[in-house]
């Protein structure tokens, strides 16, 4: 591909709007586009101009279509994240007739890990019903090493308590985890864009569909959503993640608290209790494998990724740095929002902010606090504080805290939160 600078590959990259919402479906701010034009050239063994690729894409090149969406799909996964979930699946589950089988789609599983950890918690908690998990991601690298079913350290985190057994006990490498075979004999994975018809058998008990959504622009998530609400059976489950999306989906009643964003299709074929207002006590972690690993030493910067080989597992990135006193403040916040005290919480991270205004996860955390109590407009303050901090930082870096998140991830979210509107070349307007 001849040399552009970054300016050019987003705008000649940039298939026209139609391809782009139908066959990917991300925000144009949301596209590593060094990362694509990588990928290309890496793939492709004579150059490619960038309005070539457009056209390509466009005319269908079903080879040039699957190097772009794998270059631009987020796998930032890891076992058992958001574990609240888990326990609001189950207390739901245990509400409603038995039945004698559970179907799950695990929609955008990326490398499986979410995939594994809802058939954990379903065969563990419903045993003698015969439990199916379908996990589908857009890259066929992720789907093929989800199939593996083999994991390193960087998939087991101290954010994703182990709820259920999940792993084979591994002797000699302590960052070597495989998935139990009766686990994996009940999940399998196939590749699927979240914007296609639903795969078979299009009538599920369970949707999970979580940090997907969140890099979307605005149709496409209306088409994903309403394409995950149809593959459910009436009175099935659909699972987002807390930022995927803010209203209710047609045709469906909230499930659980509000952050959760869990959601009941409606319909007669299942009648549930009223939930409680809050999500229930985290269910007991089971003995885990995980033994302490030390995190990398910092990188300035990294070079856009090279798409891995089927057989390497997903490599740690880089962390920015941080200080243990203010997750252990920010764990303390977690517990006072479990408590449902958002009062305390607020007090919690207004201190902190002011002690460390540049731990974005406590800075993220007071934004959503504060949208929650309706103070929308000191929520905006902090997301655009958010996008400034984040504008010097590379974007594959981890930033440490409760929950290991990405920079690219804040900075995805608070301009999702603050709606910006993307100009065609990827400039704001």
């Amino acid at each position: 591909m001849q040399q552009h600078n970054l300016r050019h590959e987003r705008q000649d990259l940039a298939p026209p709007r139609g391809t782009r919402r139908r066959k990917i479906g991300f925000r144009p701010d949301a596209i590593p586009y060094a990362g694509a034009a990588q990928a290309i050239r890496a793939r492709f063994p004579r150059s490619l101009a960038p309005a070539e690729v457009a056209r390509r894409v466009s005319s269908g090149d079903a080879e040039l279509e699957r190097t772009l969406l794998e270059a631009v799909s987020v796998g930032e996964t890891f076992f058992f994240r958001h574990p609240e979930h888990f326990g609001l699946l189950v207390d739901y589950l245990a509400s409603v007739p038995r039945k004698d089988s559970l179907v799950v789609w695990s929609a955008g599983c990326a490398t499986g890990e979410e995939s594994y950890s809802v058939a954990a918690c379903l065969t563990a908690s419903f045993p003698g019903v015969d439990v199916r998990i379908l996990g589908t991601d857009v890259a066929a690298r992720n789907v093929l090493a989800a199939s593996r079913g083999t994991y390193g350290a960087w998939s087991v985190r101290d954010a994703g308590p182990i709820l259920f057994p999940v792993f084979d006990a591994q002797e000699g490498d302590p960052g070597a985890y495989t998935v139990l075979p009766r686990i994996r004999a009940c999940t399998s994975f196939q590749e699927h864009n979240v914007l296609d018809e639903p795969p078979a058998p299009g009538r599920f008990d369970v949707v999970f569909c979580r940090n997907v959504l969140l890099y979307f622009s605005e149709d496409a998530a209306a088409r994903a959503i309403e394409r995950l609400a149809s593959a459910l059976a009436p009175g099935g489950l659909l699972v987002f993640g807390t930022l995927d999306l803010e209203g209710t989906p047609p045709g469906t009643e909230r499930f659980g608290p509000r952050e959760a964003n869990i959601f009941v299709k409606r319909g007669p074929a299942r009648k549930t209790k009223r939930p409680s207002l809050r999500a229930p006590a985290p269910l007991a972690p089971v003995a885990s494998p995980r033994k302490s690993v030390k995190p990398p030493p910092r990188a300035r910067s990294v070079p856009p990724p090279k798409l891995p080989s089927p057989s390497m597992a997903p490599a740690a990135p880089p962390r920015v740095a941080h200080d243990d006193a203010n997750i252990a403040v920010h764990v303390s916040v977690l517990s006072a929002l479990e408590r449902g005290d958002a009062a305390r919480a607020e007090d919690l991270l207004v201190a902190l902010r002011a002690s460390s205004p540049d731990y974005l996860p406590g800075l993220f955390e007071l934004a959503v606090v504060l949208a929650r109590r309706g103070q929308r407009g000191e929520a905006e303050s902090i997301m655009r504080d958010i996008l400034r901090r984040t504008r010097t930082l590379d974007s594959h870096e981890v930033v440490v805290g409760p929950e290991e998140l990405t920079v690219a991830y804040y900075r995805v979210a608070a301009e999702a939160y603050l709606g910006f509107a993307v100009a065609p070349g990827g400039e704001r307007r």
